[in-house]
């Protein structure tokens, strides 16, 4: 079976593999989120320290949204 590799190291393999910036990132996810969101928020989520699967409002979660700019399937 293969190990489960976790979100955050997900995120920057990706994230390498098409050839963008963590900043390139946070800026998408505050355009399609309209809320504030930085280099602090995503560290807190990459390094599990914060799960980012809850929106406010009904809005998708910051991972959620994480996920979907970056083609990553939930696992």
């Amino acid at each position: 079976m293969p190990k489960k590799i976790d979100f955050g190291k997900q995120v920057k393999i990706r994230l390498i593999e098409i050839g963008k910036t963590q900043e390139w990132l946070i800026d998408q996810v505050k355009e399609r989120t309209g809320d504030f969101f930085d280099s602090s928020y995503l560290h807190r989520i990459l390094s599990g320290k914060l799960s980012g699967e809850t929106g406010r409002n009904g809005k998708p979660g910051k991972a959620s949204v994480i996920r979907e700019i970056l083609g990553i399937a939930e696992e």
